[in-house]
């Protein structure tokens, strides 16, 4: 029985650190006179604000369907400025997200300690079913980023993939990330919860799930991960399928 969504949860790297990083993407956009708009995508009002203003420009052309633009203006990011590391992960994205997995991990492979560079390597070998390179580049980066939460998420993505007694050590990272003042969003408690289903451990996903769509209860993978689980302990899944 698949657990939906169990891919983005280590496919959403990009994202998540978007939702993280926001006010420090907006003072960007901000010094540079750009705006987080669609409107907004055809207007350069500051044609000297550098290649961090034109990474933020063609991801979010990307995000909002001019993926053609999008992508030439990431190819030609990552052939100028590769060294930049704005442009290592936004033009980066953009160029895994348009199947340009080969050029964005030459893109990302530059980065000098960036710990969403190297986060998101990890999540394109995963999505790569490159558990080893995954694993390669978690070991690296823990060499100098030691406890960081992101690699320490980044691992637990591994050890999803990997299952067996990896399940376990992945859920005490959501589990803990799940149970924070900040960190009671959808990945984590879905995170957590495709943990204990894994673990055999059933009320517990509930529990987890029934949090998550209480929170976010148009959410997909909330959703199809909640019928998943109704299957799996026999109760019925009327509600979560249509």
């Amino acid at each position: 029985m698949p657990l939906f969504g169990q891919d983005r949860l280590y496919g959403s790297v990009l994202s998540a650190y978007i939702e993280a990083s926001k006010e420090r993407l907006y003072k960007e956009s901000a010094k540079t006179g750009y705006k987080n708009d669609e409107s907004e995508c055809n207007t350069i009002k500051n044609a000297d604000s550098g290649p961090e203003y034109s990474a933020v420009k063609a991801y979010i052309q990307h995000a909002t369907g001019k993926t053609k633009e999008a992508l030439k203006a990431a190819e030609e990011l990552a052939a100028s400025k590769p060294d930049n590391a704005t442009v290592q992960l936004l033009a980066g994205s953009v160029l895994q997200s348009e199947g340009k997995t080969e050029e964005a991990l030459a893109l990302l492979s530059q980065h000098q300690g960036n710990l969403e560079a190297a986060a998101l390597i990890v999540q394109i070998h995963l999505q790569q079913n490159r558990t080893d390179l995954a694993l390669k580049e978690v070991l690296a980066a823990k060499k100098w980023a030691q406890d960081n939460l992101l690699i320490n998420i980044a691992e637990s993505w591994v050890a999803l993939k990997v299952g067996g007694e990896k399940y376990q050590e992945a859920f005490y990272v959501f589990e803990e990330i799940a149970q924070a003042p900040s960190g009671a969003a959808t990945l984590a408690l879905l995170s957590q919860a495709v943990s204990e289903i894994h673990l055999g451990r059933f009320e517990e996903a509930e529990a987890a799930l029934s949090q998550a769509i209480k929170q976010f209860p148009e959410n997909a993978d909330v959703i199809a991960n909640m019928a998943v689980l109704s299957i799996l302990s026999g109760k019925d899944r009327s509600e979560y399928v249509q």
